[in-house]
């Protein structure tokens, strides 16, 4: 106990002299009261230069959009990411009454530059057979069709031809995929 009232007393001892004299010293130490005075300046610096850093992070957005193709008019347009297609297309539907919205695979060309419609998706609901997705609620499932944009038959995706077609825009190096 007699060891905490002498570190008291001391400590008391030194305030009071610094209370007392802190003029005095700042002008006997004035490279120390200098670099004591720019601690604070130079840590606001850093913070404010670094916060801004601090929030930007390396992963990548989560996509919200992604391209769809107007059967009609031959344009793409974005829409929300995981629609069931054929959706609405701005142009309104086909002559027989669909929607004329189906999903775009699109790609960049790395030697052009050129945006390139590599592919184009539409699904067939499966009737009575329902999975589970990863939240637990039910979905449709549905039979994947594939084209080109020039082609004219929709082939399943699943077929020699449908592999063939994705297979020419997924494994080709020159091409990159586009996000909306």
């Amino acid at each position: 106990m007699d060891d905490w009232k002498s570190k008291k007393v001391i400590l008391e001892y030194y305030w009071e002299n610094f209370r007392d004299n802190w003029r005095e010293i700042i002008k006997r130490r004035p490279i120390m009261t200098a670099c004591a005075a720019m601690v604070p300046v130079i840590l606001i610096i850093f913070v404010a230069v670094t916060l801004p850093t601090l929030k930007k992070t390396d992963k990548p957005s989560p996509v919200k959009k992604e391209w769809y193709y107007d059967l009609n008019t031959g344009k793409l347009f974005k829409s929300k990411v995981g629609q069931m297609t054929p959706i609405k297309a701005p142009s309104g539907p086909l002559a027989d009454g669909t929607p004329a919205g189906v999903r775009a695979y699109v790609f960049i060309d790395d030697r052009t530059g050129e945006k390139v419609v590599g592919f184009l998706e539409k699904e067939k609901p499966i009737e009575s057979e329902e999975s589970e997705n990863e939240n637990g609620s039910q979905q449709p499932l549905a039979e994947k069709f594939l084209k080109k944009v020039d082609g004219a038959e929709w082939v399943s995706a699943t077929s020699e031809e449908g592999r063939a077609i994705a297979k020419e825009y997924f494994s080709n190096s020159h091409y990159t995929k586009s996000q909306p």
